[in-house]
């Protein structure tokens, strides 16, 4: 699988409005996309910092990192060679082609693939 760049870091707060006030604090990050109530997405280069409001059975934290690859068919059919359980490649509400990397299989991080667009 050719990795080419972490692209998101998810993570879940329970109070959103709270949470992206305390991250503009201590980081000075900018947000660039905001769904209110939702989600706020804050970029860092070429990372994205995506905050989100926490489901109710959600505590806050690490939700899911997102990875380019090269080929998303190729790094679905490796990963599955190694016994990794993964979905099939779709493409997702975002317009991107994608895959999701069970979390049992990276102890509890759910990571999405994607194929790298640059």
């Amino acid at each position: 699988m050719k990795t080419k760049r972490l692209t998101d870091v998810g993570v879940t707060a329970r109070d959103l409005s709270a949470a992206l006030s305390a991250w503009r604090k201590v980081s000075g990050l900018t947000v660039s996309g905001l769904d209110p109530g939702q989600r706020a997405t804050m970029p860092v280069r070429d990372i994205s910092i995506s905050l989100i409001a926490a489901l109710p059975d959600e505590s806050g934290g690490l939700r899911s990192l997102t990875i380019a690859v090269e080929s998303l068919g190729d790094a679905v059919a490796e990963l599955r060679a190694k016994g990794v359980a993964v979905s099939d490649g779709a493409v997702a509400d975002d317009g991107v082609l994608s895959a999701m990397i069970d979390p049992k299989s990276t102890h509890g991080v759910p990571i999405r693939l994607v194929e790298d667009q640059t």
